[in-house]
């Protein structure tokens, strides 16, 4: 079958494939979460990750510091921990990572969210 034609303007469907390969080609931004998992402050770090669309993300979430073990096995919580009471979290990307954050509302703000065109 025939998706379009010559002459027919694109469906919206395949601006949305051509979208979606785009952001697949990105490497993945990772997460950690490091801190008191229970803590309100975790709570609304969890809330504005999941605020927006974040294609290709990976979440790791541990309690302070996290077992050796655990970041043996999760080497993006390797390194990270958080010396204050509540939660902290790490924004990285391609092995690097920036600068811990430890308020939600600079997190969402520092966090790469995607809007789709015309959207």
């Amino acid at each position: 079958s025939v998706l379009f034609s010559p002459g027919t303007t694109t469906p919206s469907s395949a601006t949305g494939a051509l979208f979606s390969n785009r952001e697949n080609l990105r490497p993945p931004v990772e997460l950690a979460l490091v801190g008191d998992l229970s803590s309100p402050l975790a709570a609304d770090f969890l809330e504005k990750i999941h605020s927006g669309f974040l294609p290709s993300r990976v979440i790791a979430a541990s309690a302070n510091p996290p077992p050796a073990e655990l970041a043996a096995e999760i080497p993006l919580l390797a390194g990270k921990e958080h010396k204050a009471v509540g939660a902290r979290l790490y924004i990285c990307r391609d092995y690097s990572c920036r600068e811990p954050v430890d308020d939600p509302q600079v997190a969402e703000e520092m966090l790469p969210f995607v809007s789709f065109p015309g959207g």
